[in-house]
């Protein structure tokens, strides 16, 4: 997962931010706005809520107060098996949320060899300070703690109105394609066994 989360980001501005320094703070797409209005001068209405935080700080040597991060994505793209998934990020953990183990798609469900999906857990917890990699599903180690994030991430959805996961009414599941590994396989061969 940190491979489209974790990216640096570059920011040069001369006479503010000293050249060559670094910050390890997790920083968030959001925090982006905030952070130009501050620098503009301007006062966003307080009336709507932002979600991001100023990271001006952070180009001086500050720091920010510790804060937990949240990502969902409510869409399955069959061309890169990619399935709905949220996360919550807090400290040193990082708790994924699968809220489905297979993939809806609608439509005529035609394969091609470009495509594959690969099972997912429903939940699985990284330490990201010693597995960055996201290689050992810690989850059954700390229920209380998924516990804990997962309903941080229910009230963070339910305040900023971010989109849930809703069954696709199109999905026929006597029709697997991606359900498994093994269906996607014995799909392909079926394929083969047509085009001969």
């Amino acid at each position: 997962y940190e491979g489209g989360v974790r990216v640096p980001l570059f920011i040069r501005w001369p006479g503010q931010i000293q050249p060559g320094s670094r910050c390890d703070t997790p920083a968030h797409f959001v925090d982006l706005f905030p952070t130009l209005c501050d620098a503009a001068g301007v006062k966003p209405d307080p009336a709507h809520r932002l979600d991001g935080t100023n990271l001006r700080p952070l180009f001086t040597g500050g720091t920010l107060p510790e804060r937990t991060l949240f990502v969902t994505y409510p869409h399955y793209i069959a061309e890169f098996g990619t399935t709905p998934v949220r996360a919550v990020i807090q400290n040193r953990y990082k708790l994924v949320w699968n809220p489905y183990d297979h993939i809806e798609i609608a439509g005529d469900r035609v394969t091609s060899s470009t495509i594959h999906y690969v099972p997912k857990p429903r939940v699985e917890l990284f330490d990201m300070e010693s597995d960055p990699g996201e290689h050992e599903n810690i989850a059954a180690r700390y229920p209380e703690l998924v516990a804990e994030l997962r309903q941080r991430m229910e009230v963070w959805m339910k305040e900023t109105g971010a989109k849930d996961v809703t069954p696709n009414p199109a999905y026929d599941a006597s029709r697997p394609l991606f359900n498994t590994r093994e269906g996607a396989i014995k799909k392909e061969r079926e394929q083969k066994k047509v085009k001969k």
